[in-house]
């Protein structure tokens, strides 16, 4: 475990930004601080609970897969991004198809949940799927809206995402 030189909030040994404030943990030099065990996820708070922002709003999704070393880049627009597998003469496909990432091998549903941008932020909803979502190790519970920020660890399934939130 690494910890933020900014907030200290601990995070993962090669995260490369702080899911708690979006700090660059990347050195130049100097010594980053290792703790020896991790620690149990703490639950992101539910839409509505205060959540400090100061930024304008981002306008664009990096999705980062690790297992394929590809990105997705998707613009952040006012509605709904699904997550999920698409198949063939499917009338509303997911935006984000994790299909060519192994999604189905993953455990990813054909609809397994949707990025809500709103002025008040970006949200992530479950959608009821069979293997679950998840916010930097944290199982979100079905159909409740979950602020997403930059940096944070998406998982659907077992299929593990880094998310990067850019304003251009």
């Amino acid at each position: 475990m690494i910890t933020c030189r900014e907030c200290g909030h601990q995070e993962f040994a090669g995260a490369l930004f702080c899911s708690e404030c979006g700090a660059s943990l990347l050195e130049l030099g100097g010594e980053v601080a290792v703790l020896d065990a991790p620690r149990a996820p703490k639950p992101p708070p539910l839409l509505g609970q205060t959540v400090s922002h100061t930024r304008n709003l981002p306008r664009l999704l990096v999705a980062f897969l690790p297992l394929t070393s590809k990105r997705v880049t998707l613009p952040l627009e006012a509605g709904e991004i699904l997550v999920g597998r698409a198949t063939a003469g499917q009338e509303n496909p997911p935006a984000l198809d994790l299909t060519p990432h192994h999604g189905a091998e993953l455990g990813v549903s054909r609809i397994h949940a949707a990025i809500q941008i709103t002025e008040q932020g970006i949200t992530i909803i479950d959608l009821n799927s069979t293997n679950g979502t998840f916010i930097n190790n944290f199982r979100l519970p079905p159909e409740l809206p979950y602020p997403i920020q930059n940096g944070d660890e998406l998982q659907f399934g077992s299929l593990l995402i880094h998310i990067f939130l850019l304003e251009k």
